[in-house]
């Protein structure tokens, strides 16, 4: 009889996280939309910088990458301290 109910469940669990058709069902876009919204706020921030500094803007643009993964990598070591 457990054998069973685990069985149902798993099944009950499996049509859940389907779509109709038997097609799987879309996951949420909210990794989608918050990876948009950082790198359109990174894009702004820069945009800012560039009003008061152009090296450094164009320097960010270069350095900062941007998708699942936000990176700084500059293409050489910077000596912030002068």
């Amino acid at each position: 009889m457990a054998l069973q109910e685990e069985y149902d469940q798993l099944l009950d669990h499996l049509s859940k996280s389907l779509g109709l058709g038997g097609k799987t069902r879309k996951v949420s876009d909210s990794i989608d939309k918050t990876r948009s919204a950082v790198t359109w706020r990174i894009r702004s921030a820069v945009k800012k910088i560039a009003e008061v500094h152009l090296p450094l803007s164009k320097h960010l643009e270069i350095s900062i990458k941007t998708g699942v993964f936000c990176e700084y990598a500059p293409e050489h070591e910077i000596n912030w301290i002068s």
